[in-house]
């Protein structure tokens, strides 16, 4: 996961009052939220009201140019993939066999 998308996830969250959990899946540690929090709030992309973080003008416009970075559109600007699922890449050569079947 590259800077820009850890960037992009916590903006998402933000957004939508989401939970951290998916940012702690994606590798970060606390320090490493805590650390972009403040650098956003420095930055004024975010602000912190009663309570709850929030997005500017500027955080909207952060976004937006992420966006057009990582090449999201539409829906997709909103939505990011759940690493905690992703599997690594494999070569043609080799088979995959699921820990778990299940049974119907």
């Amino acid at each position: 996961m590259t800077q820009e998308e850890k960037e992009l996830l916590l903006i998402q969250l933000i957004m939508v009052n989401g939970s951290i959990s998916s940012l702690i899946e994606a590798g970060l540690t606390f320090v490493d939220i805590h650390k972009l929090i403040q650098q956003y709030k420095r930055a004024k992309y975010i602000i912190s009201d009663s309570g709850k973080l929030q997005i500017t003008k500027e955080g909207e416009v952060k976004f937006n140019e992420l966006c057009r970075y990582l090449n999201k559109k539409g829906l997709y600007k909103y939505l990011s993939p759940n690493y905690k699922y992703k599997m690594n890449t494999m070569n043609l050569e080799e088979i995959y066999i699921p820990l778990h079947i299940r049974k119907e």
